[in-house]
């Protein structure tokens, strides 16, 4: 009798999937027992040849970027903190003054109206929708903000499509980083200012325990920066030799005080985490000047919290990231940015690009959650951690294309 049943369900389904086109009907390609294209394959096909897949829905009933993008607006300069933006394009109670994106963010319309139709179709036939096409949707958005971010060329785009995989916050991705340093580099240890921000600082004593060393910067060092101003060129903030002067001070003497007092002779394959912008005090750090310092003199990885920057920064990953096919001066080992912040998407979407190989491999070997794509790749191993809602993810093609829409240019 059993038998029969759950033949008969078989049949619904099979009847259901044949109603609509989807992506594949020939077996597992992908992690798991997921009845989608390789992944792995999906995020290597170069620009050039990759066809985008169709939404399984019906999207006339969204707003169109036309009714959202800012008439006559052609600035370079995000104006996500601007009243019309605020007003107009999102859903912000009107009797409220919001100035605080670097919180909890604030959700573009598209971007809500997109998630919702996700949320929606996966409602209808929830096998079909993880079964058939969240995956490859998932590495159609990650193209999407790789593309966004990038403007290089063909060959640094597809080395930072293999390196960028996404997560639900930067917290999920921190825990990655420095659980698997704590896993792979034994006698590493894990360093950060104490003006870093607060979550880091726990998961780094969680995982590293008394191998974790803070940086007192706040009291003696951070009245110093008061005296210095911030370029209007927010790159060459990353490169900011005054600002970075203090800050490795404060690095070199700590370094030097854990050598006097633990009889420690190196510090090689120890951790750097640097806040791209702190949370607390929002100090745009010099990221690149501090990252050449410490891995040249110090020979340690470095990883920066981006939490805040992305739209609000610059962020040109072949200037910043230590591996790449370009002619690359930056010196960062990992970075990590949320979307639900200045790029306004729906909360539970973040981003991690590493476009070192052998650290993908050892420290990034495992993220905060291990499921079915823990050793089938980069973005397999990252792209699906159970069965959660995963609409924020699907909604960044959207959330790119208006802000493309708006002129905004943030490379």
């Amino acid at each position: 009798m059993m038998y029969h049943y759950r033949r008969k369900c078989m049949q619904i389904y099979r009847r259901t999937l044949s109603s609509k086109a989807t992506t594949t009907h020939d077996g597992y390609k992908s992690i798991g027992s997921f009845h989608s294209d390789n992944i792995e394959d999906l995020i290597r096909i170069p620009n050039d040849q990759y066809i985008s897949p169709e939404l399984p829905f019906d999207t006339s009933k969204e707003y169109s970027l036309s009714q959202h993008v800012p008439s006559n607006h052609s600035s370079t300069i995000p104006f996500a903190n601007t009243q019309q933006y605020k007003k107009q394009y999102t859903n912000l109670d009107r009797s409220w003054a919001f100035l605080n994106h670097g919180a909890f963010g604030l959700a573009l319309d598209v971007g809500l109206q997109r998630s919702n139709s996700w949320r929606l179709f996966l409602e209808k036939q929830p096998l079909r929708y993880f079964d058939r096409y969240l995956l490859n949707h998932l590495v159609h958005s990650t193209r999407s903000l790789v593309d966004f971010v990038s403007d290089n060329d063909e060959e640094y785009n597809s080395t930072i499509r293999e390196g960028t995989a996404l997560l639900q916050n930067v917290t999920s991705g921190m825990n990655a980083v420095i659980g698997g340093h704590a896993r792979t580099k034994k006698n590493g240890l894990v360093f950060y200012y104490d003006i870093g921000y607060g979550s880091t600082k726990k998961i780094a004593q969680t995982y590293h325990g008394e191998k974790t060393i803070s940086i007192p910067f706040e009291k003696e060092y951070l009245p110093q920066l008061q005296t210095i101003k911030s370029s209007f060129n927010r790159d060459e903030n990353d490169w900011n030799e005054r600002t970075a002067e203090i800050y490795i001070r404060a690095l070199d003497s700590t370094i030097h005080k854990l050598i006097k007092d633990r009889g420690r002779t190196a510090v090689h394959d120890s951790l750097l985490i640097l806040d791209h912008i702190t949370s607390n005090t929002a100090i745009h750090t010099p990221i690149n000047a501090i990252a050449k310092h410490a891995k040249e003199e110090y020979g340690m990885l470095i990883c920066v919290d981006g939490a805040h920057s992305l739209l609000s920064l610059s962020l040109d990953m072949s200037i910043i990231l230590s591996s790449s096919p370009c002619d690359s001066n930056g010196y960062v080992d990992v970075y990590l940015t949320n979307c639900h912040k200045w790029l306004s998407s729906p909360r539970g979407v973040a981003t991690l690009f590493c476009t070192n190989e052998e650290i993908r491999d050892t420290i990034l070997s495992q993220p905060a959650v291990v499921s079915h794509g823990v050793n089938d790749g980069y973005l397999s191993r990252f792209i699906w951690n159970g069965c959660r809602d995963y609409s924020a993810a699907l909604s960044l093609p959207v959330i790119c294309d208006y802000w493309k829409s708006a002129n905004v240019d943030i490379v």
